[in-house]
Parts: C-alpha cells; sequence; structure tokens
C-alpha cells in the first residue's frame, strides 16, 4: 500500500502504561474510573470482548465494560452515547493513503470527536498533489499524528482477500466485488488458472 509507514505504531508496553497510571493517581489501577467500550457484532466479537477485558485488568488494573452490539445499534449509540473506546474497522475502498487518511478520518471525527488541525492540513495538503514522493512524505507525517496522539489503536487486522478471476466459489457475502472482511479463507475455492 503506497504510504505505509512501518514501525511507527505505539510499543506495547504494560509497565509503562502502568507507570503513567501510577503517575496520573491510580496505581494498579485502582480508582480509575470504569471505561466503556462498544464493540459491534462480528463471528469474533465475543472472543475479542473477553480478550480486552481480561487483557486490560490483568496488564493494568482497570475494569473496561465491552458492550457487543448490532451494527444498526452500534452507530446510532456512537452518536448518542460515545464510549471512552470505540472498535471500528476500514478496509481499502483504493489501494492509497488518502482512503485512510481522509475517508476513514471522518468516520473518526463524527463517532469519536478527534480532530487535529494539523492533521487535517496535511492530509489536504497531500491529496492535492501529483508528485508521488510528496504526497507520501505529507501523508507519512500525519499518519505520525495519528500515531502520537493514539487517535486510533490498530488492534487486530483481519485477512481480507481481493476477488479475482480465480476465485470460483465464496460462501459468505461478496460485496462489490470483493470478499467480505470476515469470509474465511478455508470457504474459498480457486479455479485452476
Amino acid at each position: 500500500m503506497p504510504g505505509y509507514s512501518p514501525n511507527i505504531a505505539l510499543p506495547y508496553n504494560p509497565e509503562q502504561a502502568c507507570a503513567l497510571l501510577a503517575e496520573a493517581g491510580f496505581p494498579g489501577g485502582r480508582g480509575f474510573p470504569e471505561v466503556r467500550h462498544y464493540i459491534f457484532m462480528t463471528p469474533s466479537s465475543g472472543e475479542v470482548q473477553e480478550l480486552l477485558e481480561a487483557q486490560y485488568e490483568r496488564e493494568l488494573g482497570v475494569k473496561v465494560r465491552c458492550e457487543v452490539l448490532e451494527w444498526r445499534d452500534y452507530h446510532r449509540r456512537l452518536e448518542v452515547d460515545p464510549p471512552h473506546i470505540g472498535w471500528d474497522t476500514w478496509a481499502a475502498n483504493y489501494p492509497d493513503p488518502d482512503d485512510f487518511m481522509r475517508v476513514a478520518y471522518r468516520r473518526i471525527q463524527r463517532f469519536f470527536g478527534w480532530r487535529d488541525p494539523e492533521y487535517e492540513d496535511l492530509v489536504k495538503e497531500a491529496r492535492t498533489l501529483t508528485d508521488q514522493n510528496e504526497r507520501i512524505k505529507l501523508y507519512r507525517q500525519a499518519d505520525a499524528i495519528l500515531v502520537r496522539e493514539a487517535a486510533i489503536v490498530p488492534i487486530m487486522n483481519a485477512p481480507h482477500v481481493v476477488s479475482d478471476p480465480a476465485v470460483g466459489r465464496a460462501t459468505g457475502d461478496l460485496a462489490a466485488g470483493h470478499l467480505s472482511l470476515w469470509t474465511s479463507l478455508r470457504d474459498v475455492v480457486l479455479r485452476p488458472h
């Protein structure tokens, strides 16, 4: 994917997180208010819910209540009763950083209220450039802001299969020329070619 920024993610560091919690007055997570986390329903959402709740408690001593909601209810709740943490998914509609950095950003603004003028300016300028190298530099600067501010925190990557003439049959949803994000690879049949 053009613009991919390798090795910029925040490191998994529960010790530092615990130290920051203690510094903020919540040693061992004691006294930290319960965190509401919405998850939309998928085939694996129950497992994700259990894993996240257990990991927050085990690693940080923080109580997180994950609520699994149907897709329609999930978005309605985001708008009327925003959680502390929301779970969202995004798959590229086209292979360009603009799809993530601008289009997906609208969802972050709408549902989670995060805004950053510097980020917006970088993405707006990158979108107008025709020099791919310059565009990528600006998108990477914007990407660094997302990471620094923890506006999004990727926690998992689901497989995504792009349709090809060799795909003979796939159970699950076949939408917009590609397999659903949740289609299992074992359900895909490839034709000889």
